[in-house]
This record gives structure tokens, C-alpha cells and sequence, in this order.
């Protein structure tokens, strides 16, 4: 068990030397050492409560989600075109996947930061199935997102996005394999002035 707390501490001295401060680790970890014998001890609770947000981050990593929007937020400001693959839909469907909503509402806010934007949304599939129903399976699923982002975000103006389906034409990695198809099956905003 000592050894257990001992690597414990060791870790979390090393995060806390390491982490960003956007992260919220370094403040959040107590950087006094532990000594066995406070195993009671309003410190080790504290620590014992660090352990326990590093490996059971709330919610679903905020840390992710942080690196994520910074990353959208690069890619829009960059390029002019964020490029995701993590939204998600049922099957030959536009119902979007709850853990879609995740994805969304980060770049929701993001888009709302940049109101006058005008954001072509574009939808993506791979290449099984017709071309007409991958075409208008993309179309939905772009029009899908679209009515998420306008019904969440208020400060986001419908006329200020468009959609449009690409269905299988712009693929982005082959067909052949599954993680091609994954990669194709995706969703695209791309700035329009």
C-alpha cells in the first residue's frame, strides 16, 4: 500500500510540474509532500480527491475538452475549416448520437464568439451505399447539426450557416479500409468570407 501512495505522489508531482494552468491540475493538487503517517489527515483527503479527478475526470475529461475547443479554435482561425469526425449519427441516419452533443457545443461556442462569420456546414459520407443516398444522407446530417447549433445557441444566426451535402465525392482517405471510411464519414465547417 505504500508504495501504492508512494507512486501516487510521484505522479502527481510530475503533473503538477508539467501540467498547463489552462488544465486546472496544477491548482487543484495540493504540492505539499504526504507523509504516511497523515493518512487521517485533511492533506490526504485532499490528495486522495486529486487522485481521484485525474482518474475519473468529470465530465468525460476536461482536460480533453479544453485541448479539443483549442484545437477547433485553431483549426478555424488557421485554415478556415474545422474538420471533425467525432460527431456522431444512428446508422444510415440523421439522429445525432448523445455523445455528439459534446463535440457541438464546443465548436457552438466557439461560432457564437465570431457571430458574423457566414460557416458552410458540409457533410460527408463514405462510399457504401449510392451516390443518391449517400448525397442526401449527407445533406440531412448537415442540416441535422445546423438545427442543433441554431436551437443551442441562440447568438448563432441561421442565415449565417449553410449546408450542403457532399454525400461520398471528397474523400479525405480510402475507401478500402475501415478507418478510411470512418475518416470520410465526417463533418466540415468551412468559413465562407
Amino acid at each position: 500500500m505504500r508504495n501504492l501512495v508512494n507512486t501516487w505522489v510521484l505522479v502527481l508531482i510530475v503533473v503538477t510540474a508539467i501540467a498547463p494552468p489552462a488544465m486546472g491540475i496544477a491548482s487543484k493538487i495540493s504540492k505539499e509532500p504526504v507523509y504516511h503517517h497523515e493518512r487521517h489527515s485533511s492533506h490526504q483527503t485532499q490528495t486522495d480527491s486529486a487522485i481521484r479527478r485525474l482518474a475519473f475526470p468529470w465530465p468525460f475529461g476536461r482536460s480533453e475538452a479544453v485541448g479539443r475547443s483549442a484545437e477547433f479554435e485553431r483549426q478555424l482561425l488557421d485554415t478556415g475549416l474545422i474538420r471533425t469526425t467525432s460527431i456522431l449519427f444512428e446508422p444510415s441516419s440523421a439522429n445525432l448520437r448523445r455523445q455528439s452533443r459534446r463535440v457541438l457545443d464546443d465548436i457552438g461556442r466557439l461560432l457564437s464568439q465570431h457571430p458574423n462569420l457566414r460557416i458552410e456546414i458540409s457533410g460527408h459520407t463514405d462510399s457504401r451505399g449510392s451516390d443518391f443516398s449517400n448525397s442526401d444522407l449527407s445533406k440531412r446530417r448537415a442540416a441535422a447539426v445546423k438545427r442543433y447549433l441554431v436551437k443551442e445557441f441562440p447568438s448563432i444566426r441561421p442565415e449565417n450557416l449553410t449546408t450542403v451535402g457532399y454525400g461520398e465525392s471528397q474523400p479525405v482517405a480510402s475507401n478500402e479500409s475501415y478507418v478510411g471510411r470512418k475518416d470520410n464519414r465526417r463533418v466540415e465547417f468551412k468559413v465562407l468570407d
